[in-house]
């Protein structure tokens, strides 16, 4: 009875953000915003720093010396079609849950037909801290709110696999897309767990990698995450087709990066057990800004990352 309590509670809290005042016998309200005056905002960032460090790892550590994980923050993972997302995300939850980190993945595609590639990935049993969640309808992104907050423990990272399996509302789809993003922002916050997604880019030619001006369907889906990654497989040779149409070696693209300020390019090799292991010496930043020299400025193209 509590529980259904507290969950009827959370989601009128999220319908009515000012606690239905306004109402009779509503809560008080509940004023989001807070300011925080000179050294107490400080003690306040210490206290995060004591209680969170520096993030939960992400399973990778050439991965980690880009970011870590942490709360209330969102990270957008995207890619053509068929180039490993879910691969690469799931290597970072059996990897993070391995070394006991809390995963809840939300696999609205596949469902429990990742376990078996979790397991392939990590060479092991499905770690015990990896949950699961699957849904035989497509699910609304207030469904998932609701799912995320009855968990029985808080979770280290919520990865959703992916945004355009969550049903739109049908305002129309900018605008869904808007809506479900910034829920997800909120989510990540109230929660206080950083949220990795999954989403589309636009149909692109196999040799181009893709940039943020190519997430699909939003803008939002650029300005609202934390961390914009991107994966990058060039479509293989001839020769090389009896591997997949895809090369096995491709590029993680950190393109924007609100945690450490870094970007830049990893290269990785996809193992036929679609492990994904990083080369820990290519490991390319990109620089902020155009450094002139003593004899001709430095011309960067603005879709070029390095």
């Amino acid at each position: 009875m509590r529980r259904t309590w507290e969950s009827v509670r959370r989601t009128h809290l999220r319908k009515h953000p000012d606690g239905g005042k306004d109402k009779p016998g509503g809560e008080p309200e509940r004023n989001p915003i807070i300011i925080h005056k000179g050294g107490q905002a400080k003690k306040v960032w210490e206290k995060l720093e004591q209680e969170y460090g520096q993030g939960v790892t992400t399973g990778f550590e050439e991965v980690d010396d880009f970011f870590h994980f942490l709360p209330g923050h969102v990270y957008m993972l995207s890619a053509r079609t068929h180039v490993g997302k879910t691969a690469f995300a799931l290597n970072m939850a059996g990897r993070m849950a391995s070394m006991n980190n809390k995963v809840l993945f939300a696999s609205l595609e596949q469902g429990v037909f990742v376990v078996p590639r979790i397991e392939s990935m990590i060479r092991g049993n499905l770690p015990e801290s990896l949950y699961i969640l699957e849904s035989t309808t497509m699910p609304t992104i207030d469904q998932l709110i609701e799912s995320s907050h009855n968990m029985p423990e808080k979770m280290d990272l919520i990865c959703i696999d992916h945004l355009h399996f969550i049903k739109r509302e049908g305002k129309g789809g900018v605008e869904d897309v808007d809506q479900m993003i910034l829920d997800i922002q909120r989510l990540s916050k109230q929660l206080e767990m950083p949220v990795l997604v999954i989403a589309h880019v636009k149909k692109l030619n196999a040799d181009r990698a893709p940039t943020m001006d190519d997430l699909r369907d939003s803008s939002m889906l650029s300005q609202v995450p934390s961390v914009v990654m991107f994966l990058h497989r060039k479509e293989a040779t001839e020769d090389m087709l009896i591997n997949g149409f895809l090369e096995n070696k491709g590029q993680l693209i950190v393109a924007k990066n609100r945690v450490t300020g870094k970007t830049g390019m990893l290269q990785y090799d996809l193992l036929p057990t679609g492990e994904m292991r990083f080369e820990p010496k290519v490991r390319m930043y990109a620089p902020t800004k155009p450094v002139p020299t003593a004899t001709k400025p430095v011309e960067l193209d603005d879709n070029d990352l390095f």
